[in-house]
């Protein structure tokens, strides 16, 4: 409970200068006594007022922000992003996968930053619950989650065609200028705000960085392909991250691999830039084959191996009979009966 105790409208009149005095009561309870208010002066000479009620929603949003941690909606929308594996057991993944960010344990705002808790696993095996959960999710905030059934639409090699050169922004030894490189007019990301764009060029050089250390297990690709592959070649990413609250429903990325299947460098590539967005990405392996953990070092994800795992088949897919044997069989059971009636005949 939020009370306001106001001065008198003259006194109110009267002064041209504000100030919050705020005590607080209980851990629920606060009391707020405006006194004055004044002209606030913003960005060139333009002058701003805020008005009592204004002043009031602003004090009772930070009483609730600092105290209870209770945010309004896109009240982080100008924070970095900090992203926090979070490492669960078998039993929490479902649990976790369901939940809010500010409802997981790591999640915290100390600004400018905010820590974003979310999952990086790959599960050989089946796994009850998981993708049931994600396809209601699905159907409740179909812009939060991406399923993909066919590998090789997240295998696609990018399209490289978009830099002649390493762009300006980029240098070897700094990364990305991010300075600068918000002032690339880059399509695919122009519809993210401001801070978001930022923060999608802080996530792609940090997902450089991991590579330059050695994370990636295999060929290592250009940095002008990372780049191509990340910032022009990854829209439907780009579209979930611009739909992202950040103290909210996490977005999911889910990848159902059958078969002996496995993953490109460039889908690889895409899922560390997820997990440096602070997205949940899953990879569930039916036949528990290796795929990811051929390119990606485990200690970039968590691994786990369910007792359901089907090392000789893809689940789901029961294997085809020979069609072959059983018409042979067929005739063999015709031959036998025929043989069987001509020695009764003969018999009698």
């Amino acid at each position: 409970m939020i009370e306001l105790l106001y001065k008198s409208n003259l006194d109110l009149y009267n002064s041209f200068y504000y100030n919050l005095i705020r005590k607080k009561l209980n851990s629920r309870k606060f009391l707020i006594v405006i006194v004055k208010y004044d002209y606030i002066i913003c960005g060139g000479n333009m002058k701003t007022l805020n008005t009592t009620a204004k002043n009031a929603e602003e004090e009772i949003y930070t009483i609730l922000s600092t105290d209870n941690h209770i945010y309004r909606p896109w009240q982080l929308i100008d924070y970095n992003i900090d992203p926090v594996r979070l490492k669960v057991t078998e039993s929490e993944i479902v649990s976790y996968m369901q939940v809010d960010a500010f409802v997981r344990p790591g999640f915290s705002v100390k600004e400018p930053d905010v820590s974003m808790p979310h999952l990086f696993l790959k599960i050989d095996g089946q796994y009850e619950g998981i993708e049931q959960k994600i396809n209601e999710i699905k159907k409740i905030k179909p812009e939060k989650v991406l399923v993909i059934d066919n590998v090789l639409l997240v295998n696609k090699s990018p399209i490289t065609s978009f830099f002649k050169n390493r762009p300006d922004w980029y240098d070897e030894n700094n990364g990305i200028d991010i300075k600068n490189a918000m002032k690339e007019n880059i399509s695919t990301l122009m519809k993210l705000k401001p801070k978001y764009r930022e923060n999608y060029f802080m996530a792609v050089d940090r997902v450089i960085k991991s590579v330059k250390n050695g994370s990636i297990l295999a060929k290592q690709p250009t940095i002008r392909v990372i780049l191509e592959t990340l910032i022009y070649n990854n829209s439907k990413v780009v579209e979930m991250y611009h739909d992202f609250d950040y103290q909210y429903m996490v977005p999911k990325f889910l990848v159902k691999i059958t078969g002996k299947k496995s993953l490109s460098t460039y889908a690889v590539l895409r899922m560390m830039l997820m997990s440096e967005l602070g997205f949940d990405v899953i990879i569930l392996d039916y036949n528990g084959y290796s795929s990811i953990e051929n390119i990606l070092s485990k200690k970039e994800f968590d691994f786990y191996t369910t007792r359901d795992v089907d090392m000789q088949r893809d689940i789901g897919n029961k294997p085809k009979k020979d069609k072959g044997f059983k018409l042979s069989k067929k005739l063999i059971f015709a031959l036998i009966f025929i043989i069987t009636v001509l020695l009764i005949m003969l018999g009698m």
